[in-house]
């Protein structure tokens, strides 16, 4: 048999343990029951990092949440307005949701749902796929247990892609888009049925009631996955694509571009960079900026990444002015990259314009930026002319590589 807190324990990082012992430890004094579930169960079962934690209780979820951000440290990133759930964002860059166990019925396609308590099993057999529809009990009572209705860990085992129920996209229709990214993300298969209520949902048109925040969010995580290109080319197949708008399909949509994009990001970014508006940049690339500037609204986006969003391709060609092609000091390098964002970079590496710009971006994170960060050492924000006066004089006493 299984050990599944033996396996949990091996795949967890210190903070990430810290994360779970609280969580235990506020739960216990709560008298209510906890379990990890959905996407860390998965990851788990799947042999692949942990990027989060699900944890579903008995009751008191959000309360719950808001006593294990001020337990180990962090922020609320949002609570639901129906009080099932609160998302977390907490020390260490670890993203977690507390959400009450409960079933949900709707009268309408994406309909509000009605709430009502339930047991963990009931609770699972409501969720998207059974992939996601497996839990671990870290209750005392019941602490390493597995509970798994739908035979999700089979299908794990299997590589296949199976909804919880027949009602899967008529609840929420955004599971379409979930599935696709999974499918992708995962190597998995649609099961047969599976792929036929797919279909159906997507011929009663039940993808339009997908609100823009979601569709942004669904774009936007694509962007550095290796997969990225795929997912894009079968949301086209499906013609899910005309969501941003119509005009996005077929030779409108740079395949090889933005699989060239995420190769050359994630091979020259730091670790944590998203790139996602630099993905979105590539992705409406062909469009007139008509098009352009219609499709970035069906996105979405937040009012933070609207704000970086805008005269975003203006900030990148000066950015390219800035660092080449002729030679430049490694200072001059630090100084124009160290005040761009990660998405600039991004795009900006994409566009490789001469043959000195991946060099030089490789340098920067490689050489100048810790050597800059060495030279400010720890003692705190430091005002912007006096950072570049410390930096430029450490780079001078510094034997740096020709950048020519």
């Amino acid at each position: 048999m299984t050990d599944y807190l033996f396996l949990l324990e091996n795949h967890v990082d210190a903070s990430q343990a810290r994360v779970l012992s609280a969580m235990e430890c506020l739960a216990a004094k709560a008298v209510t029951g906890l379990w990890l579930t959905g996407g860390a169960v998965r990851d788990l079962l799947c042999s692949v990092p942990i990027r989060d934690f699900d944890f579903t209780v008995e009751r008191g979820g959000p309360a719950l949440g808001l006593a294990l951000a001020e337990e180990v440290g962090g922020n609320i990133l949002a609570q639901d307005p129906l009080a099932r759930w609160v998302e977390l964002s907490l020390a260490g860059g670890i993203s977690v949701s507390v959400s009450n166990a409960r079933t949900e019925v709707r009268s309408q396609p994406g309909g509000t749902p009605v709430i009502a308590p339930a047991m963990i099993q009931e609770d699972l057999r409501r969720r998207d796929f059974t992939i996601n529809a497996i839990a671990i009990s870290l209750g005392r009572r019941s602490r390493g247990l597995m509970v798994d209705p739908l035979n999700g860990e089979s299908d794990i085992a299997n590589r296949e892609l199976r909804t919880c129920g027949s009602e899967c996209f008529f609840d929420d229709p955004a599971r379409i888009f979930r599935m696709i990214r999974f499918k992708h993300a995962l190597g998995f298969e649609f099961a047969t049925r599976t792929a036929t209520r797919l279909e159906t949902a997507i011929g009663e048109e039940w993808h339009r009631l997908v609100g823009p925040r979601f569709v942004a969010h669904e774009f936007l995580s694509m962007s550095l996955h290796p997969a990225a290109a795929a997912m894009v080319a079968e949301l086209d197949s499906l013609g899910l694509m005309s969501l941003i708008h119509p005009a996005l399909t077929g030779d409108a949509l740079d395949l090889p571009g933005v699989a060239r994009f995420g190769e050359t990001a994630r091979q020259y970014l730091p670790p944590g960079s998203t790139g996602a508006l630099a993905f979105l940049s590539v992705l409406l690339d062909r469009l007139d900026p008509a098009e352009r500037a219609a499709a970035s609204a069906a996105c979405g986006l937040s009012p933070a990444d609207q704000t970086r969003w805008d005269g975003f391709g203006t900030r990148v060609a000066e950015l390219e002015s800035k660092i080449g092609p002729s030679p430049k000091s490694p200072f001059e390098i630090w100084e124009a990259l160290d005040s761009a964002s990660p998405d600039e970079i991004a795009a900006l590496l994409f566009r490789n314009s001469f043959p000195e710009l991946a060099e030089r971006i490789a340098a920067f994170y490689d050489i100048y930026q810790p050597e800059a960060l060495d030279a400010l050492g720890a003692g705190g924000p430091v005002a912007t002319a006096e950072r570049a006066r410390i930096v430029a004089a450490r780079f001078a006493k510094s034997d740096f590589p020709s950048t020519s």
